[in-house]
């Protein structure tokens, strides 16, 4: 079973060609979001619908996407705060093996991106499923103050590039899913532009492979997006990742076996 672990309902745009491929292929899988989108008493109803409309687009179906961080009550920005909980309910979740872990890119562009893809990597290595699992990149800063976002755009840090060409008339389907998350007008707003202007003049999808030496190395603050738009702590992310590591059995957190490069 592959093994999709995202932070929010519409994170997926950045992974639709792998949704599809899996689908494709005809391999069981499961579509994970470990917040609930939402902040406090607002309902992430409309989030939620939105991302299942284009993932039953796709070709999933409702009993293969969960979303856990509505069940846990974990707000939108609030998932490092939670990552015991939300493992804790991973664990319980999963009750067929995972044979394939696909998550959101370590890049410090969202403080719940960043967690999400800690708790996929050691998932990955709590089911020896490392050298088979990959991240994807969704968005960071762009290290400029006129241009916000580098979208869809990987890090030469994290590993060898994995690149496969979608065709256009695919390209063009992905931009069109990308337009129908209204209730993200604004955010939407701000990466829209770069995920088009990737789609016409990239037009791969990009993974990498997890790599746990990558999270050793904190992100300076005035790269990580998150602190940059004052959304969270860089080093509040890194006390909360070190506590969470130092309850994880030692055989899972002791040593770095695999994807070394």
């Amino acid at each position: 079973m592959i093994v999709f672990l995202l932070a929010h309902q519409d994170d997926e745009f950045a992974c639709f060609s792998i949704i599809e491929e899996t689908i494709r292929t005809q391999k069981n899988c499961l579509i994970i979001y470990l917040t609930k989108g939402t902040t406090g008493s607002h309902s992430p109803t409309r989030r939620n619908n939105e991302s299942l409309r284009v993932l039953k687009k796709l070709g999933l179906k409702d009993y293969q996407i969960i979303f856990l961080g509505e069940e846990l009550n974990i707000d939108d920005g609030c998932l490092p705060n939670n990552l015991g909980l939300a493992w804790t309910a991973l664990l319980d979740r999963l009750t067929v093996q995972p044979t394939q872990i696909y998550t959101l890119a370590w890049e410090a562009g969202h403080q719940d991106h960043d967690a999400c893809h800690v708790l996929g990597l050691y998932l990955a290595k709590k089911f020896s499923i490392l050298k088979n699992s990959f991240q994807f990149p969704l968005y960071r800063s762009s290290g400029k103050k006129i241009i916000f976002y580098k979208v869809l755009s990987t890090l030469e840090r994290n590993g060898p590039i994995t690149r496969i060409r979608l065709p256009i008339p695919t390209r063009l389907r992905h931009i069109y899913y990308c337009i129908t998350y209204t209730s993200q007008a604004k955010t939407w707003l701000g990466l829209l532009p770069f995920v088009i202007l990737h789609y016409v003049l990239d037009g791969h999808q990009k993974t990498q492979p997890l790599n746990e030496k990558a999270i050793d190395h904190p992100t300076n603050a005035s790269e990580a997006l998150y602190e940059i738009r004052n959304m969270y702590s860089s080093s509040q992310l890194y006390e909360n990742i070190r506590l969470f590591k130092e309850s994880l059995p030692e055989s899972l957190y002791g040593n770095h076996e695999e994807n070394e490069f």
